[in-house]
């Protein structure tokens, strides 16, 4: 990741907001716990816009 999430802490706290408060309330149900990096996010992301087109 580039620009604003250099400093490992804006990601961090990027990362904690899409587990806990945007991606819960899309996708109700899908357990989100296992995702600890933006990496992650995407690669998940990534997967399941796949399954849900």
């Amino acid at each position: 990741m580039t620009g604003l999430f250099k400093d490992g802490r804006n990601a961090l706290a990027f990362t904690v907001w899409l587990k806990r408060v945007f991606l819960p309330g899309r996708v109700p149900g899908v357990e989100f716990s296992n995702l600890n990096d933006l990496q992650e996010v995407q690669s998940m992301l990534a997967e399941r816009v796949i399954e849900w087109t």
